[in-house]
Parts: C-alpha cells; structure tokens; sequence
C-alpha cells in the first residue's frame, strides 16, 4: 500500500467511530506532530498518530480498554491491507521540494508586506529569512518549514479578523457621517472622504487601520459640535440671561450660533460621553497594539483594567491615556533590551550546550525571536518556548556531563581492572610458559594477552577482549590444576581459577568494594605456608563466598531488568523490550548482559519522550490561548492541568487529561457556533416584521445583522475568538429583536384600540387635520390632506425656557404643531389648530390610550412612539413627570431628524417644568 491509500484507508476506518470533523482534526494533528503530510505518511507513523491523538478522542466516546482494543484492530486490519509493509513516499530530492516550499511561502508572503509591523509578520520573515540560509548551506530543515506554514495560517487568520473587524467599523462611521451630515463643511467632506478610502480598502481585502483612526477622530470632533450647538438659518434674540458663541466650521458657510444657558451641564454630559466613547476606543487600541507587551509584563495589564474601569464609571482619562502610551513605549524598549540579551546568553548556551544535546531547535527559535526583537516584541509564548527549551537542553548537558564524568570514572576503573588482570595474567603465563603439556594453552593464553596488552598501551579498555583471554587463562589454570602433583601447586592453581571467574563477573559499581576481599584472599591462597588441609578450607570458604556473590549479582540484574522493563513499557518502546527479554534469557543461562546498553537506550527515549512532552505542552498551551478570556465552562481546569504538567517532568497521563479537556471545550464551542448561519437567517426574517417601528433599537439590531450577514463567507476563517464575539453580537441582536417583537405586537394593538374608538381621528381633528381613518402600518395609504387649517391654539407654560425648548420643534422643517400635554390631558406648551373649547376632552381621551401605550411599550420607562398616518406622521415621546410631547409632522421624510433631536434631548433633560421639576429620560 502506498502512503497516500494509507492515510485514506486510515480516515475510511476512523469515520466509523469518530465524526468525520474529529477524524480530520485529529489526524491533521498527528502529522503536525510528527512532521508528515499525508503522503509521506508510513505505518510507524500512523501508529504514533492512532496511539497518540486518535485515541484521545476514542476514550470520549468509549471505555479505556475498548478504545485500546479499537486501535489493535485497526492497526491490524492495515496491516493487513498493506501486507505488513508500507513505505514512505519516495523522496529523491529532498532539498529540492524544500526550495520549492520556502519559494511559496515567500510569495504568500508578500501581501501582508503592508503589515511590516505585526510581530506575527516580523516572526514569518525571521522564519523565512532562517530557511533560506539552511537550504543555501544544504541543510533540511522540516521542523522550522512547518513551522513557518503554521505562522501563515496564523498571519492569514489575522488578516481575516481584521477584515470582519474593519467591515464592522464601517458600519459605525457610516451611522457616525449620518448623524453629523446636516453640520456640513469641509470636515465632513473629508471624512466622507476617509470613509469611502476604507470601503475600497475594504473590498480590496487590505486594512486601512490610519484611515479608520482619523475618520473616528473628525467623527468625534463634528459629533462634539452637533451636541454643543443649535445649526439655525435664521436671526434670533436670544434671552437677557444667555451668550452667543460662535464656532468657526472650516467653511465658507455662516458660523455656528451655540446659545448657552441653564442647557449647559446637559449639554456637558453629551460631550462628555463622547470623550468617553472615543477614549474607550483609544484605549482598545492601545491595548491591542500592545498585546505582547501586556502578556510579557501583568503589572501593564492591570493599568489598562484600571483605566477602563474609571471609564466605566464616566471619568475621563484626560493626560492618564497619554501617559500610559509613553509607559508603554518606555517599557517596549526596556523588554526589548532584556530580552536581548536573554536571548544571547541562551544562544551562547546553545552553542556550548550542542557538544552533549542536540540543540539546533533552540538555536533556530532564539534566531528567529531575535529577527523579531529588531523591530518589535517576540509573543511571550514563542519566549517561554525558548525558555523551555534551554531549560530542556541544560538539564539535559548536565546529565549528560555527569554521565560523562561517571563514563570516564568507570573506564579509569576498567582500566585499572584491566591492568591488574594483565600484571596477574602475564605472571600465570611465565608460571606455565615451560610447561610442556600446556603448551596450547600457554600459546592461546599469549596471544590473547598480546591483544589486551596493545589495546591497554592505548588506555582503552576492551571488556569483550579480557573476558576472551580471561577464558583462556582459566583453561590454562584447570589444565595445569589436572597436570599438578602436588597438593600446594594444586591449590595455587585452583585460586587463580577463582580469582579469573571473579575478576570475570561484571559486578555493580556499588558491590566492588564490598567484594574487593574475595579477590584479595585468592591473591594470597597458594603463596602461603599454611598446611595444605588449611588451605583447601580456605578455597571451600571462597567458593562460597563467589557462589553467593554470583547469586546477588544475578538478582540485582534481575532488579534492573524489572526496572528497565517498566520503564520501557512507560515509554512505548516495543524494541527495548524485546532486547530486556532476550537479557532474561541470557541471565537464566548465567550470562550476564549488558545493562549500561539497555539502560543507555532507555535514558535516549526518556529523553525524546520528555522533549516531545515539552512540545506537546507547548502545543497545548497553544490551542488554550484560543479560549483565554473567553468566559468558557471548563477553561480553569484545563489551565489548572497545563500548570501541573509543566511542573512534572513526566507529565504524560496529564496530558492526555488535558487533550481530553480541550476537546470538551472545543465540542461546548462547536454546539455554540454551529447553528449560527439558521439563527442569522431567523433573526434577518424577525427584523423584516419588527423594522415598522422605526426605533433606535431596531436600528441597532439593523447594523449588528447587517454586518454579520455580510461577513459570512468568513466565519470559516476567523479566530475562535473573533467567531464566539460575533456569536455573542447575534445572541445581542436576537435579545433585542425579543423585545422588540413584544412592543410590536403591543403597538398592534393598541393601534387597533385607537383606531377602533376612532381617537386618531379625535387627535388629528385636535391637531387640526381632518382626515379618514388611518393605516398604522403603512406609509403610503391615504391621499395627502391639503384642508387649510383654522385659526391656531396656543398656550404658554409660563416657564421661557420650556416655552423656548417646545417651540423649537415648531421651527424644525416638516413641523406642523407641538403639544405638551399634561397627565390630564391639558395643553401645558405648544401650538395646535383646534378651538380652545375642544382641546381638554380630546386630549384627555387621547392621553389616556397614549399612556396605555407608553406602559405596554415601555413598562414606566421613557419611551419614544411613532405612528405613520398616510402622508402624515406622529412621534409621542413620555417624559419622565408623565407629561407627553406630540408632534405632528407634514411628511415621513422628516422623520429621522426631529427623532434624532428628541431622542437626545430626553435622554439628557430637555428643560423644566413651571414648578422646577426636570423632565428628564
């Protein structure tokens, strides 16, 4: 089977158990992981990807043993489809694709050359610049070139943020050049200006982010002067008690007039909510510029909470947000010099670290994190990463140093071992040189030694070589036992037989010194004068003595092979176990195997283990960021578990918890956004049915749907972050669009109820309109009404001011009366066309259903309503004493601008009252 029918038989088997998303997800993880694709994908490596991420995902959905046993038989039935061999890809020029691969990365590169400044850019061209310099020198380099593919993905997904963001901000300063466009002049003009360069950056996919900043700045300054000022085209006298100012507007036209007087703290509190807004913004922006300073340095974090927060209760930042964007370029630069030098300490680490470790990944990362730091800051993930990995490397040159130093201990042992053995052999060798019935045992003995001799002049010890001449020496030593004659030589010769076996036995570092006296007793036995029988004692006692030395050794070796076994089950290494098991066999058999090789190999797979531990970690760390701050059910336990594992030096298990956490995180995500495109759709048709009520709400809900709905085409490809906020948006739409469903029907029908009782008949004939019954909820019924009105009505509340304020509305285009109408139904201020005598028992009939309205719509809370009668139109507005505002317009077309100015004016206090009580929203 070749590698690409493998991966796609593998994703055939796993769909039967797993959804086809997981299996995707997961399998794109695996050869992350493992630094494959799927067409250089072999068994082995499908193995690590099924026992690693698959069956994260198996212990989900089924028990431990079950997905255990789910994985066996897969890996068996691929086997068996590949007969037992599948081959990675042939790769003849492995060089060559990796050109090919930096080739396009640099061209995918080159659009988002306009946003030289993102650190993410800056740590793709340090990438970029890295790979070209190790495919020149004839290098590979797989690691840092997927690497680099997965930091476009991340620059790609950022760009595409800040395109939905950017279509977003359109939509506010198109509401912001609305609101303002009756003010004029060329500052409008010039942010029309701005406003139209952003929406053809916008369609072509770039960011126009100085643009964006300088149409909010002239936004805010123009929405300062519309509040502060009242725009009038004619000359008035303003009141003994007031002052003119004016205010130059960059035109040609005729000055601004602004009369101020008792108006002036509300009009206070407007501008001061702009300030607000606009340095809420600000300071958003400053925050988001400054991402990886404020992850590298909390304490600057808590600044900004602490900003936003006196925001939050209405004061403005003034100096402080100046300040705190001075802190921030003092504290760039500060962090950059740090880390500078950090980062060379560890690369010189690297450097004398690469003689024990292999440290070409550290010195790749530092290199790269150095590319950023010469124009901006490195993430504080890719700086910890660092860290870890110069951690890794230096406790891992430490131990390699000390093992160094123990090698070199233990070889000065051997060597000594080694040249007593040879002193000791040469002395047998001249004891039996010419002895005529040894003489084959003599030779093969002195050819031995000669080898051991030349390799010894050499300082090298060579185990295998003593242990050979060792043997020959004890088949010399029992030939010339069998050849004595005499009880005293049969003796010497029997314990230089014993002092080779023990020298023979490869006795634990911490048993020697405690064995020493076995080979010092045989040292002596036979070059005694002690009676022959003491001396056979003498032998008996060492025999023993050897025997139970023999006994230990071989269950201490056994200890370690346990040991050994354990550790090698722990880390998956099948190989080493086998090898442990063919050692068994050979300690059964009195042969002691090599421990140093077994447990050598076992300490090179603990280290990659724990290295590819550290990237798991890292990964992890990763894909939790995407969740930060998200506000998530289980996010606090997955920290807490990523905090534990890093920690703990083995940390496996609570990975795997880990990966289980995330994916419960990811699944609660996925329910949440997954139905996001119907619910757009249902709320898109609700709006169609609600939008009649022409009310600051619906206009909202409007601008939120309307963004979304254009945004769709990107919700594939945004950050999980960005997807949730734009859920969050909608779930925003979709709580407003509820209540304004109940106000619609609320208004149906109380509508129905006026028109029923004929009370809008009533109000038009008080307003002096005498028209036909009219259609609620259509604007274009009915045939103008063009009677000529009768002698006018007016009433004065004796307050100037108030009088003043109502009488504002009478000189607005398309106005043609204003009534402020008390709880009772009486004419406290305005203008109407009906006789005197008629206006308390009308009005009071129509006040009574219009405060019926105003409760159903606005359960007590001020609230505007407004009824579209034919060529006519109606706005009410509730003041907060209980008197109503009723203003007739001529037509619908002017609408939106008295609305603008009501709504205003009631949220901030309009006036007050004769008595002195504030009406006020």
């Amino acid at each position: 089977m070749t590698s690409r029918p493998l991966y796609q038989a593998a994703v055939a088997e796993l769909e039967a158990v797993l959804s086809p998303r997981v299996v995707s997800r997961s399998l794109k993880e695996g050869l992350a992981h493992i630094g494959a694709t799927p067409e250089e994908l072999d068994l082995q490596g499908l193995e690590r990807i099924l026992k690693g991420q698959v069956y994260r995902q198996l212990q989900v959905t089924m028990p431990i043993e079950q997905a255990k046993q789910t994985i066996t038989e897969l890996l068996e039935r691929l086997k068996q489809q590949g007969n037992g061999s599948v081959s990675r890809a042939p790769t003849p020029a492995p060089l060559e694709g990796q050109q090919q691969a930096v080739a396009e990365l640099k061209e995918a590169l080159r659009p988002f050359n306009l946003y030289f400044e993102w650190p993410e850019v800056q740590k793709l061209r340090a990438q970029l610049q890295l790979l070209e310099k190790e495919q020149n020198e004839g290098r590979e380099a797989g690691n840092l070139l997927r690497q680099a593919r997965e930091q476009l993905r991340v620059v790609t997904q950022k760009l595409e943020d800040q395109l939905v963001i950017q279509a977003r901000e359109i939509g506010e300063l198109e509401v912001m050049v609305d609101g303002v466009r009756a003010l004029g002049g060329p500052k409008l003009r010039r942010l029309e200006n701005l406003l139209g360069q952003v929406r053809e950056a916008q369609q072509q996919r770039q960011l126009a982010s100085g643009e964006v900043e300088r149409a909010r700045r002239i936004g805010a300054d123009l929405r300062k002067l519309l509040e502060s000022s009242v725009l009038t085209t004619r000359q008035e006298t303003p009141p003994d008690d007031g002052a003119i100012i004016e205010i130059d507007n960059e035109s040609d036209e005729e000055p601004i007039t602004v009369v101020q007087d008792d108006l002036e703290q509300e009009v206070h509190a407007r501008l001061l909510q702009i300030d607000l807004e606009s340095e809420e913004h600000e300071l958003a922006a400053l925050e988001a510029a400054h991402r990886n300073l404020l992850d590298h340095r909390p304490e600057l974090a808590d600044r900004v909470a602490e900003l936003r927060g006196s925001l939050e209760v209405g004061e403005p930042l003034g100096e402080r947000l100046s300040a705190l964007r001075e802190e921030f370029e003092d504290a760039t630069g500060r962090l950059r010099e740090e880390l500078e030098a950090e980062l060379e300490r560890i690369g010189d680490d690297a450097l004398r670290f690469r003689h024990h470790v292999d440290t070409s990944e550290l010195s790749q990362a530092v290199l790269v994190a150095r590319g950023v730091l010469e124009s901006t800051l490195p993430a504080l993930h890719d700086i910890g990463r660092i860290r870890d990995l110069h951690d890794h490397a230096s406790r891992r040159a430490g131990e390699a140093e000390a093992e160094e130093e123990a090698a070199e201990g233990e070889r000065r042992a051997r060597l000594r071992e080694q040249g007593a053995a040879i002193e000791r052999m040469n002395a047998t060798l001249e004891l039996h040189r010419n002895d005529a019935a040894l003489v084959a045992q003599v030779e093969a003995l002195q050819d031995g030694l000669s080898a051991l001799q030349a390799a010894h002049a050499q300082q090298e010890p060579v185990p295998e070589l003593l242990a050979a001449v060792r043997r020959s020496e004890e088949r010399l030593l029992a030939a010339a036992a069998g050849e004595a004659s005499g009880g005293q030589q049969t003796a010497r010769s029997r314990a230089r037989s014993l002092l080779a076996e023990f020298e023979a036995l490869p006795l634990l570092p911490e048993m020697r010194e405690r064995a020493s006296s076995i080979s010092e007793k045989l040292a002596t036995i036979g070059d005694s004068k002690e009676p022959h029988g003491r001396t056979s004692d003498q032998l008996a006692d060492v025999e023993v003595l050897l025997k139970a030395l023999r006994l230990e050794l071989k269950e201490a070796y056994g200890e370690r092979l346990d040991a050994a076994e354990r550790e090698a089950v722990r880390l998956g290494e099948v190989t080493t176990v086998e090898r442990i098991a063919q050692a068994r066999e050979q300690l059964e058999q009195n042969a002691f195997p090599n421990l140093h090789e077994i447990e050598g190999a076992l300490r090179g797979a603990d280290d990659r283990r724990r290295q590819e531990e550290l990237i798991e970690l890292r990964t992890l760390e990763l894909e939790a960021t995407r969740f930060a701050g998200l506000g998530i059910e289980g996010f606090d336990e997955l920290s807490s578990l990523l905090q534990q594992a890093a920690l703990e030096p083995r940390s496996g298990g609570i990975l795997s918890r880990a990966w289980l956490q995330l994916e419960a995180l990811r699944s609660t995500v996925e329910q949440r956004l997954e139905s996001m495109e119907g619910r757009l759709d249902g709320a898109l048709a609700e709006l169609t049915r609600v939008e009649k009520l022409n009310s600051e709400d619906v206009e909202e809900v409007r601008r939120i749907l309307q963004h979304l709905d254009s945004q769709r085409g990107s919700l594939g490809r945004v950050s999980l972050g960005l997807r949730l906020e734009l859920e969050d948006s909608l779930q925003h739409a979709e709580g407003l669009l509820a209540k304004l469903s109940q106000e619609y029907e609320a208004t149906r029908a109380i509508a129905d109820q006026l028109v029923s009782g004929n009370f809008i008949d009533d109000m038009l004939g008080l307003l002096g309109e005498d028209a036909a019954r009219p259609d609620v909820e259509s604007a274009t019924a009915g045939p103008p009404i063009v009677e000529e009105p009768r002698e006018p009505y007016e009433a004065r509340s004796g307050n100037p001011k108030l009088d003043a304020w109502v009488g504002s509305y009478l000189g607005e285009e398309g106005v043609r009366a204003v009534a402020l109408l008390a709880q009772d139904g009486r004419l406290v201020a305005g203008r109407l066309d009906a006789e005197p005598g008629a206006t308390r028992a009308a009005s009071h009939e129509l006040m009574t259903q219009l405060a019926r309205l105003g409760a159903e719509l606005g359960r007590g809370s001020p609230h505007l309503a407004t009824v579209e009668m034919g060529s006519l139109a109606l706005i009410t507005s509730r003041l907060l004493d209980g008197h109503r505002l009723v203003v007739l317009l001529e037509s619908s077309s002017a609408m939106s601008r008295v609305l603008h100015k009501l709504r205003r004016e009631v949220a901030t206090g309009p006036g007050k009252t004769s008595d002195g009580s504030r009406f006020a929203g």
